[in-house]
């Protein structure tokens, strides 16, 4: 029986944790198992660098607002897979100051008869609270996210917060009043109730500007770490031009151009982001550093057409992972050497296949690292070097990249659209696993020529229909084999 170390009281009832009640080395290996088989295809796949704390490392928190039964004002998140709202006073992932604030605007709100909002019902003011509390600095935002602009006893409700928590430096309101399950949906809009309307944090030497809606990693302390490998993987050179493509508010292009490189150029397409790095870039003396406000595929395209040169190109896309188009640009761009920064492991293979077979780059280097204990996620860098062709070669290699083809079989045998095929892509991008009776009832839905003999049923329940899941897997496979 495995030896259990850590143990949360709410365990496997808020569906926030995947691992906090097991060993640590048991979580460790579990998170490099499905790194390993989800990467190793690709090179060697290293072991995880361990967090050097487990808990209170999270400096953002997040909680939906309600009521319990009782009628009493709570916060807490979704029990995993529904939409019934958990009470949570504290977490052991938190940091210790968020949950104090947490608790102070709950407390406060129940004071001023601040009502939660209702999603069936669209009533109510406050949907979600958001703490960000600065790892080294310590100051400390507070966000409201509320359904309209006025809400009941705002003031005071503001200004017992900051008078209750001393480190809270700023508070901010932005409003949500969409029906979507996104905290801070796009473009919402933004007011400062009070302070600067931002906090501060230390991070690699520099210091960051972090607004309400800014990335900012939520392990401040193992994020070091991240960045420490991500500039040796780069061995980056006083010569170089390196582009940090989905940049946030710079954080990794500061601490690339701190490293005394010719230019860094980062781009996002968040403009309060852009502008949160413009200004940290201010505030820490650097002039070697640019940030756009652009879409990063876009520019991509348009700089290379412009001729400007590219040595290093950072990334670090959101959860989803890149897109086609942007990985066709960046090979446009043809840079030396790519470090990939990805959080999800599944989108990051789906994204190395692409470019280890359509693009002349091959991986050098895979290090995990754990910036989120308790949970199935970790991060992962990974280090493409592109590949040195002789003369003879780079003549002989025609690239298409609008198409994303290689003309010469030598390069790529393509791959032909059998069922079996299907099968093997769908498990390997999305570890789903697919009947080919499941294929052909895709394959008929969008008018495509389907094996004889597949009974693809009537939809009356005789066989069985495929589920959503595996159907949009199914739909990325047949458009990856260029059936649609």
């Amino acid at each position: 029986m495995r030896e259990k170390k850590r143990w949360c009281p709410l365990f496997g009832k808020c569906g926030g944790c995947d691992y906090v009640n097991e060993s640590y080395d048991y979580e460790l290996m579990m998170k490099w198992l499905r790194e390993e088989k989800l990467l190793s295809r690709y090179g060697k796949v290293e072991k995880i660098l361990p967090a050097p704390s487990l808990t209170g490392y999270r400096c953002k928190v997040q909680a939906v607002c309600g009521r319990d039964r009782d009628g009493k004002f709570i916060t807490g998140q979704y029990r995993k897979g529904s939409h019934h709202l958990f009470p949570i006073r504290s977490c052991s992932l938190e940091d210790g100051m968020a949950t104090a604030v947490l608790q102070t605007v709950r407390q406060m709100a129940t004071r001023f008869s601040i009502n939660p909002f209702d999603e069936d019902r669209g009533t109510g003011d406050l949907r979600h609270i958001l703490i960000r509390t600065g790892y080294f600095t310590r100051e400390t935002m507070v966000v409201l996210v509320t359904a309209r602009k006025d809400f009941p006893h705002k003031d005071d409700f503001v200004s017992s917060i900051h008078q209750k928590n001393p480190n809270v430096v700023t508070v901010v309101q932005v409003i949500n009043n969409e029906k979507t399950s996104m905290v801070i949906p796009d473009g919402a809009e933004e007011i400062v109730l009070w302070g600067k309307g931002y906090i501060v944090d230390r991070l690699c030497g520099l210091d960051f500007r972090i607004s309400a809606t800014s990335f900012y990693q939520v392990n401040p302390a193992q994020t070091e770490r991240l960045y420490e490998i991500a500039m040796n993987m780069a061995r980056l050179r006083s010569t170089d031009t390196v582009i940090d493509a989905y940049c946030g508010t710079g954080t990794i292009g500061l601490v690339a151009a701190q490293r005394g490189v010719k230019k860094v150029i980062g781009v996002e397409s968040n403009p309060l982001a852009v502008k949160d790095a413009i200004l940290n870039a201010e505030a820490n003396g650097i002039k070697n550093a640019e940030f756009i406000a652009d879409d990063a595929s876009k520019w991509l395209k348009k700089a290379q057409k412009e001729g400007l040169k590219c040595d290093v190109l950072f990334m670090d896309p959101p959860r989803s992972g890149s897109s086609e188009e942007f990985l066709a640009a960046a090979g446009r761009m043809n840079p030396e050497v790519i470090v990939y920064i990805s959080c999800n492991p599944e989108t990051l293979s789906r994204d190395l296949r692409y470019i280890t077979r359509f693009l002349p780059y091959r991986v050098l280097g895979i290090q995990p690292v754990d910036l989120f204990p308790g949970s199935e996620h970790v991060e992962t860098c990974v280090l493409l070097v592109r590949e040195r062709y002789t003369d003879a070669e780079k003549v002989s290699v025609k690239v298409d990249m609008d198409g994303v083809k290689f003309k010469q079989d030598k390069y790529l045998a393509p791959e032909k659209a059998t069922y079996p095929n299907i099968k093997k892509w769908v498990m390997d991008n999305y570890v789903l696993s697919v009947s080919s009776l499941y294929i052909a009832q895709v394959k008929d839905k969008l008018g495509l020529e389907k094996r004889k003999n597949y009974n693809l049923g009537s939809g009356e329940g005789r066989v069985p229909n495929c589920p959503p899941e595996k159907e949009e897997a199914i739909k990325e496979a047949l458009k990856h084999f260029d059936m649609i």
